[in-house]
């Protein structure tokens, strides 16, 4: 005999989807607003910005401590935030050298500013890569801001390119595919957060069949629309973004 279903998950199961992403949507923002209230006068740091970033999204929202723990840190040279803010980092290892080994993918970030974001995308990238066959490739574009700190404390996990100018998005691209040890290539924006499985979806399918030549990502809104899954593209060479806004 099943145990009686509680009223939370009756309640629960006659939501629609999408109201259960609003009310969602209303709770992370309340949070939010209440956890920049009590980061204070340090919420304009960059440890504010990442965290305010993260509990916004609703990204990890069960460890926010971890990324900034409630108790008030030492006031701080920008080494401590790191620490608090690594702390939220998996205790994962990079399996070593991809010098002699056969890398399958080769990941290449082209960043500029927005350290924030770059913390958040190589957050996820540590979780969920395999670093036996993968490489990481951040091409900073002389960024201003905490960027080249963000990317010493990943020096582990990953390669970084340093340009002395902001080269664009299409160049610095195409100075880490230069750079890159991959059978594949995977170019990925610094403002995309990574979900479980997604890499090893992308590689199956263009391995499957040697008539793909590319493949795309279904990419998110952070409350759970669809942005793209795919594109189609018409005869007139118009595209469409298939299954956007569902």
């Amino acid at each position: 005999m099943k145990p009686p279903r509680s009223l939370k998950e009756r309640f629960g199961d006659s939501l629609p989807l999408s109201f259960k992403l609003r009310l969602k949507r209303v709770f992370v923002g309340a949070v939010a607003a209440a956890l920049r209230l009590g980061v204070g006068a340090r919420g304009s740091g960059f440890a504010g910005r990442v965290v305010a970033l993260a509990v916004t999204h609703g990204l990890d929202f069960e460890r926010a401590r971890d990324v900034y723990p409630p108790a008030p840190l030492v006031e701080h040279s920008g080494a401590t935030d790191f620490r608090s803010l690594l702390s939220a980092v998996s205790g994962r290892k990079p399996s070593g050298p991809l010098a002699d080994r056969d890398v399958r993918a080769s990941i290449i970030i082209p960043v500029f500013n927005k350290a924030e974001f770059t913390f958040q995308c190589l957050r996820s990238l540590v979780r969920e890569v395999d670093f036996g066959e993968t490489e990481v490739i951040v091409v900073n574009n002389a960024s201003t801001d905490e960027t080249a700190q963000v990317l010493s404390h990943f020096g582990d996990f990953v390669r970084v390119i340093d340009n002395a100018r902001n080269l664009g998005f299409v160049d610095a691209c195409n100075r880490g595919a230069a750079a890159a040890k991959g059978r594949h290539l995977v170019f990925l924006n610094h403002d995309k957060v990574v979900l479980p499985g997604w890499l090893e979806g992308l590689l199956e399918t263009v391995e499957s069949d040697p008539q793909v030549g590319a493949v795309g990502a279904m990419l998110l809104y952070p409350e759970g629309r669809i942005q793209e899954a795919g594109a189609i593209v018409w005869k007139t060479g118009e595209v469409f973004h298939y299954g956007s806004g569902k």
